[in-house]
């Protein structure tokens, strides 16, 4: 399998367009869309530069995930001091079980208004807590590469953002609830590079190095140890590896039928969904 030595901007535009339209193309049922972010949109990026170019952004999801603070106050001290020090500040996701602070209830309501209720056990101590996330893919010219950005704010307390300490803790639940092996293990906070709103990101440090793995291993499985069938289908691949990390995942039929569709040799390509881009 050819080695990879990243996307140019002109690749993750075509595949953005593809992956979109491929959702749009298929049936999905209210399940399966609610089980991993399907509804992505193309938007406009300004910051393309000639030529042009898209971001993929995702409509706000809310999601009732339960938090504990027994144990905050220093640490949440620490991580200010350290967000004025320096924004661009690597947290740990995954932890032992022992250390796992928060308890997603994971009722996920899209702007369609459906969810998805979930149950688990959960500590005496804990609260619940009403979020809105908010997602986004950008490219990088500096990794050469897509970069997930989102934003978590607590609908309990008149949106405000959440706190790095309760985000740190949801994740790192999502990873064990969902029996994550190999999560993305660092985040960061910056602004965004579009909306200009202070953001977490999943720090695209080793994306080329897993994705290869990753397709290598769905060439195999497929049979083609070239990889061909799998060329078209590097950013549903990504995405598949970077969803588990905030709690989603790709059901594995969906899957297939999108590999099945971005392999076609011509697929209709999508349009922006609109000039204007929405700030948060």
């Amino acid at each position: 399998m050819p080695q990879l030595v990243g996307w140019s901007r002109e690749e993750f535009n075509e595949e953005a367009q593809r992956l979109v339209s491929a959702l749009k193309g298929l049936q999905k049922s209210s399940s399966a869309s609610q089980e991993f972010l399907s509804d992505w949109l193309l938007e406009a990026d300004g910051n393309a530069g000639h030529g042009g170019g898209f971001f993929l952004k995702h409509p706000s999801v809310t999601r009732i995930v339960r938090v504990d603070h027994q144990e905050t106050t220093e640490t949440e001290e620490e991580h200010h001091h350290e967000e004025e020090e320096d924004a661009f500040c690597d947290d740990t996701i995954l932890q032992d079980d022992s250390e796992v602070m928060a308890d997603p209830i994971a009722v996920d309501t899209s702007n369609d208004g459906n969810k998805s209720i979930h149950h688990s056990d959960h500590s005496s101590s804990s609260f619940v807590c009403e979020t809105r996330w908010h997602f986004s893919i950008v490219y990088s010219n500096t990794w050469k590469a897509p970069i997930f950005y989102f934003t978590v704010e607590n609908m309990n307390d008149n949106s405000s953002p959440c706190p790095r300490s309760d985000v740190l803790q949801i994740l790192m639940t999502f990873s064990h609830y969902n029996r994550v092996e190999d999560a993305w293990e660092f985040l960061s906070h910056e602004e965004h590079p579009i909306s200009r709103i202070p953001s977490f990101f999943l720090h695209p440090c080793q994306t080329l190095e897993r994705l290869q793995t990753l397709l290598k291993m769905q060439s195999t499985m497929n049979g083609t140890e070239n990889g061909a069938d799998c060329s078209n289908c590097r950013l549903l691949s990504w995405l598949s590896m970077i969803l588990p990390s905030v709690g989603y995942s790709f059901p594995s039929k969906l899957f297939q039928e999108l590999q099945e569709q971005l392999s076609l040799p011509s697929l209709e390509g999508a349009t922006t969904s609109g000039s204007e881009v929405d700030p948060s």
